[in-house]
């Protein structure tokens, strides 16, 4: 599970090295907000495209490829607020 929002941060930059043709951010419950676009992954929120809500546990089995994020948002385990075209978008490269 991630531990922290630094933790969270890193493993997001890991699998977004270059970020991400959009804007995305993620509401991670106990541990904070990032905002993932063009230029990186940064700490706090930002005007978004779309905005992902998710516990800690969710959102470190999705960036570990242990959850399929679509799947968990059609069993409402990821909100997703916003354009649902960047979510598919951002999902197919996890």
């Amino acid at each position: 599970m991630t531990a922290s929002l630094s933790d969270a941060k890193r493993a997001l930059e890991r699998v977004f090295p270059g970020g991400f043709d959009g804007c995305v951010t993620f509401h991670i419950e106990d541990l904070g907000i990032l905002t993932l676009d063009s230029r990186g992954v940064h700490l706090g929120a930002r005007r978004a495209d779309t905005i992902l809500r998710a516990d800690a546990r969710t959102f470190a089995a999705i960036l570990s490829g242990r959850k399929n994020p679509m799947q968990l948002y059609l069993k409402n385990g990821l909100k997703i607020e916003g354009d649902l075209k960047i979510a598919m978008q951002l999902a197919r490269q996890l």
